[in-house]
C-alpha cells in the first residue's frame, strides 16, 4: 500500500456501462471484480506495475473493493487529479477486504488518505 507514482488507468476493454445497483449487492468473493478507475491515463511506471501484478498474480484493490468501486482519485495537484496510491495484494488477502475508502483530500497535502477495513 502506498504512493507508487504509477498511473495504470483502466483497461479500455473494460469500459462498459456498470449497473449502479450491482454495486449494492454483495459480490461472489470467489471471483475478483473488474477494476474501475477515475484516472484513464497510463504512464510507463503504470505499464511496469501492470506487468508486475499480472506476472505475480497480484490484485489492485483500488476500483474493485466495496467503498471504492469507482477507483477514486488519490492525488490532487496543479496539473489535475490522478490515481497513484494503490493497495496491491494477493488474491487470498484481497478476499478478506470488507471496504476501502479514499478519504477527502487533506488541506496540507496533495494526497488523500486511504482507509482499508
Amino acid at each position: 500500500m502506498g504512493d507508487l507514482n504509477a498511473r495504470i488507468g483502466v483497461d479500455k476493454t473494460q469500459l462498459t456501462d456498470i449497473p449502479i445497483l450491482e454495486n449494492l449487492i454483495p459480490q461472489d468473493l470467489s471471483q475478483i471484480p473488474t477494476r474501475s478507475s477515475c484516472d484513464f491515463n497510463t504512464n510507463r511506471y503504470g505499464k511496469k506495475l501492470r506487468q508486475l501484478c499480472q506476472g505475480h498474480g497480484l490484485v489492485v484493490a483500488n476500483g474493485r473493493t466495496p467503498g471504492d468501486q469507482l477507483g477514486n482519485f488519490t492525488c490532487y495537484n496543479n496539473r489535475g487529479a490522478s490515481v497513484v496510491d494503490f493497495v496491491i495484494c494477493d488474491r487470498p488477502l484481497f478476499k478478506k477486504f470488507k471496504k476501502m475508502k479514499v478519504q477527502a483530500p487533506i488541506f496540507s497535502s496533495a494526497y488523500t488518505p486511504i482507509e482499508l477495513i
